[in-house]
């Protein structure tokens, strides 16, 4: 049975930067001399309005920080959120959840939200790991969902792998939505058995293939930073056309990958 490696290689280094997020907000670098055509996607009101809401929260709030990815040299950023537990550290191992991968999609980056009000409404709940949330991982034209990742050349993913080379995750969560009733997933690193056995019925409801990892997989932090010092777990989660129940799915999904690094620390 295949088993995800836990063992830390992250600094104890929190995010401290904050970035206030508002209408007109603009990255600091000149964004209006990059051409229309390679110029970062501007977020949606709905999207906007959320940044705006949790930016003040992150200065408020002593388990919530506000670290983008980014600018580069185009002025692409990506927005980021990282929220601890009452008994976390920076040294925890690493939850990374990238949602908004598909273009225009917004109901994952939403839901990529919701999970964040959770995490400060019980923050408990994430305990004993840093909960690391990239809400809108697409700011171009084109799909980073079915699109290759070795060889896509889009500056979402090279910021993505210089940050995973920085701090590697020990589990990433790609999230996207979807128009069938109940959430679909893909879980790599772990046998679906290993993943499944216990788990809480609001991820026994999804429809759940498992992947195994081949060199030549095109998606995911494997084949975009294929030399980590150990193989994180990852699952792609489809979601369902009920809100409620994806905010579930994810909720619980977090706390299966909590039981299954605390298992995985104590062998």
């Amino acid at each position: 049975m295949a088993e995800c490696s836990i063992r830390s290689t992250q600094s104890d280094r929190k995010p401290i930067s904050h970035v206030t997020y508002q209408p007109g907000f603009a990255p600091p670098t000149n964004v209006m001399d990059t051409p229309p055509s390679i110029r970062p996607r501007a977020f949606s009101d709905s999207v906007l309005d959320r940044l705006a809401r949790l930016s003040p929260l992150a200065e408020r709030l002593p388990l919530l920080f506000t670290d983008p990815l980014g600018p580069d040299d185009g002025g692409l950023y990506l927005p980021r959120f990282v929220a601890f537990g009452p008994n976390s550290t920076a040294s925890d191992a690493r939850i990374t959840l990238l949602a908004g991968l598909g273009e225009r999609d917004e109901a994952s980056s939403l839901a990529a939200f919701d999970l964040l009000d959770f995490a400060i409404a019980a923050p408990e709940a994430i305990g004993g790991v840093v909960l690391d949330v990239v809400p809108v991982a697409n700011r171009g034209t084109g799909d980073l969902w079915t699109t290759s990742w070795t060889a896509a050349g889009r500056p979402e993913l090279d910021l993505l792998e210089r940050e995973f080379r920085r701090l590697s995750p020990h589990a990433v969560v790609q999230v996207r939505g979807g128009s069938s009733l109940l959430p679909r997933g893909v879980v790599r690193g772990v046998s679906l058995s290993y993943w499944l056995d216990h788990a809480s019925p609001s991820i026994a409801a999804a429809s759940w293939f498992e992947q195994p990892v081949f060199p030549e997989l095109q998606q995911g932090i494997d084949a975009l930073v294929p030399d980590l010092p150990f193989r994180p777990l990852e699952l792609q989660l489809t979601l369902g056309r009920d809100r409620e129940g994806n905010d579930a799915a994810l909720r619980a999904i977090v706390q299966r990958i909590r039981e299954l690094l605390a298992h995985a620390q104590n062998l």
